[in-house]
């Protein structure tokens, strides 16, 4: 089977990368679903989210981990290069990442311009960085030291897999504890 994808990958790169990076974003999202209501049945957000995957997030990926190899500490040890790609990563990619997402999201599910500014605002981009910066680093330190650069978007596709889950989970308990401070504040 990886003889196989590695074929694809060769032959159709964007394609194979879109492809699997849908696949992979949408079961992270089934994921999330599931441990926000128990069910998956928001299948907007489901086509919203996997295509968030098979386009914007492979082909910027591809194109990034591309320009890093060829453009970031390509003289330096291969752990050195790895350290400085990580935090040009983490300093670059990874906001920019964010608020794409958060913009993709918004707009493909109908939300509002004010809506739209809300989930890009600084504060909340910042937020979601920081809480990424203790999965992303030790991922993507792994990534660049150790993955081919044909593989990175798969392996961290596949990483989103299980970031999805811990966002979804952070804004699940988020509403939950907003509604229940309104509901407090409802029996004062």
């Amino acid at each position: 089977m990886l003889a196989a994808y590695s074929s694809l990958l060769q032959r159709w790169p964007l394609t194979t990368k879109g492809f699997s990076a849908g696949m992979l974003f949408s079961l992270g999202d089934v994921m999330a679903q599931r441990l926000e209501t128990g069910k998956a049945e928001d299948l907007q957000r489901l086509v919203s989210f996997g295509s968030y995957g098979a386009s914007w997030y492979a082909i910027s990926q591809h194109y990034w981990f591309a320009w890093m190899e060829s453009h970031v500490a390509t003289s330096r040890p291969p752990a050195q290069a790895a350290v400085a790609r990580v935090c040009a990563h983490s300093a670059v990619f990874a906001p920019f990442s964010i608020v794409s997402l958060f913009g993709w999201m918004a707009i493909t599910t109908g939300r509002s311009f004010e809506e739209l500014q809300d989930s890009c605002h600084p504060e909340a981009v910042f937020r979601v960085w920081a809480a990424g910066t203790i999965f992303w680093i030790p991922t993507m330190l792994g990534v660049y030291r150790f993955v081919p650069l044909h593989g990175r978007v798969i392996v961290t596709s596949g990483a989103n897999v299980l970031w999805s889950c811990y966002l979804s989970k952070s804004a699940a308990d988020q509403r939950s504890a907003s509604m229940e401070s309104s509901n407090q504040s409802w029996t004062r």
